[in-house]
């Protein structure tokens, strides 16, 4: 999905920080739920990750609005150590397509990317889940990263790659 992401401040247990959010994905987030409880999946066996606690908070606000309050939603820091049958990961992270640099530097993945390009946040939030993962993103901004690009490759060689307007 190529959602448009927003930064504001978020409180945390010991201080501010900036934190960020995708609406975009805020609301693919809800579509998916939507299907797998139609696929008979219970909602107790979801949990929603992403790296971002401003994410987490509008997901959490969102579901809530819409009844599905028995769903978790953690960011991956927080998840680490649990599991869930089904886990829907929002990478949060977007650029226009037309600003995705071809070979980018370091500094500018690190500033697009952010959490994403953290091999351990990554491992962590593709293990939490048993049974089956989603994962909701810019696929054009993440194949900048050789460890997004590699899983992605991947799974479009399994054919597991579907556009956000075709769901």
């Amino acid at each position: 999905i190529e959602g448009e992401e927003s930064m504001q401040s978020v409180t945390t247990d010991t201080a501010g920080a900036n934190s960020c959010c995708n609406m975009d994905e805020v609301h693919q987030v809800t579509k998916v739920i939507e299907a797998l409880v139609r696929g008979r999946v219970r909602p107790e066996d979801i949990a929603v990750l992403t790296p971002y606690r401003y994410q987490m908070i509008k997901i959490k606000e969102n579901l809530e609005a819409e009844g599905w309050n028995e769903i978790a939603v953690n960011t991956i820091v927080t998840s680490q150590g649990s599991e869930w049958p089904y886990v829907i990961l929002s990478t949060v992270r977007s650029v226009p397509r037309n600003e995705i640099e071809d070979n980018p530097w370091n500094a500018w993945m690190q500033e697009r990317l952010g959490f994403l390009t953290d091999p351990h946040q990554v491992n962590v939030g593709l293990t939490r889940a048993k049974n089956g993962l989603i994962i909701i993103g810019n696929g054009y901004l993440l194949r900048c990263n050789k460890i997004w690009a590699d899983l992605l490759d991947h799974y479009q060689s399994l054919g597991a790659i579907t556009d956000s307007k075709s769901f």
